[in-house]
């Protein structure tokens, strides 16, 4: 059990940044910083911990109160859309499937967050 929630925090948290500021600060966490998953079942098993960008947004909120982040802000992206977490937990102990899958969806998320503090700036 513990390997799997730690294989799943790692799928949560890989290969999405932050973008950098004119003034050299950091942007705000958005629902863009974190891969979630939108799958009840799974979200219901793991104590709703893939609802994961509401976690990063409002970290003192209980797991078991997490939901999906409010209309107004941007889905959080998943690492394969339409494809449930527990699919994809074998895939980061294959490392090139997982760079090439990763790559992409990050990149992909990290352009999103990118466009969406440029439209704040």
């Amino acid at each position: 059990a513990i390997i799997y929630l730690v294989t799943i925090d790692f799928i949560l948290h890989s290969g999405l940044t932050r973008t950098k500021l004119a003034d050299g600060s950091w942007s705000p966490m958005t629902a863009h910083n974190s891969f979630s998953s939108p799958f009840l079942l799974e979200n219901a098993v793991l104590f709703k911990v893939l609802n994961h960008a509401d976690h990063h947004l409002h970290t003192a909120k209980p797991y078991g109160i997490l939901g999906f982040v409010e209309p107004r802000v941007p889905v959080s992206p998943q690492v394969v859309p339409g494809v449930p977490m527990i699919a994809i937990t074998l895939v980061p102990f294959v490392p090139f499937l997982w760079n090439k899958l990763v790559a992409s969806s990050a990149k992909r998320a990290n352009m999103a967050h990118a466009e969406e503090v440029l439209a704040l700036a």
